[in-house]
């Protein structure tokens, strides 16, 4: 594939966004979706991290300039193909862990919401919804996929601020579940993701799907 790689170790997926920020297009989603019907097929326990091979970038969000220079017509059926993306994660039949390696930004941070677990570099990144400083506001979707985060009051400010978070403070305020420094951050996914992939898969769907029964109503 050309901007995602997969590759199943130990049990785990880890599927690897290598495309340097790693923005968001249609042809990008579309190896998200055969990613994701590659590991449906295997009925195994498992797990998915969802990483980068970027230092810096994690997942810079929606390609503005690409989008610019599609028709305007195609803009009803871009916004689809985002909420389609994201709820299909967010209900994906598998633990989930967002491994983020850098900055998370928009169209980037409503994935990284999307997953069961997120957990950040401590050093470098930010976690942000700029959508208010560029004028891109949320769908309806992503609203609700935002709600999955914990922390209401600090969602609140940054999704009407564009207040950018660091690792440290991300993992303070329970927008991911933990941060590490660059050398132990893929090894403390990892053993999460082995501690998940023991769960019954089944079982783990049917909860998760509990939990996240607001977003049902999308399907």
């Amino acid at each position: 594939m050309k901007f995602l790689d997969c590759e199943k170790q130990d049990g785990i997926y880890i599927v690897t966004m290598k495309d340097g920020q790693n923005r968001i297009r249609s042809e990008v989603m579309a190896e998200h979706h055969q990613i994701m019907d590659q590991i449906a097929k295997d009925r195994d326990n498992t797990a998915v991290i969802l990483t980068s091979s970027d230092e810096k970038f994690w997942c810079n969000g929606i390609d503005v300039d690409w989008l610019m220079q599609q028709p305007s017509e195609y803009f009803p059926e871009f916004t689809n193909l985002c909420d389609e993306l994201i709820l299909r994660w967010s209900l994906f039949d598998a633990p989930t862990i967002a491994c983020i390696t850098g900055h998370c930004y928009g169209g980037g941070a409503v994935v990284a919401a999307c997953m069961d677990f997120r957990i950040m570099r401590e050093d470098r990144g930010f976690y942000c919804f700029p959508e208010v400083d560029v004028h891109i506001p949320f769908t309806e979707v992503m609203h609700d996929v935002i709600e999955l985060l914990p922390n209401k009051a600090i969602v609140h400010e940054m999704i009407l601020t564009g207040r950018r978070v660091g690792g440290q403070e991300a993992s303070s305020k329970d927008l991911v579940h933990a941060c590490y420094n660059q050398e132990e951050l893929f090894s403390k996914a990892m053993e999460l993701a082995t501690h998940l992939k023991s769960k019954d898969r089944a079982t783990y769907s049917k909860i998760k799907t509990g939990l996240k029964k607001h977003l049902l109503k999308w399907r």
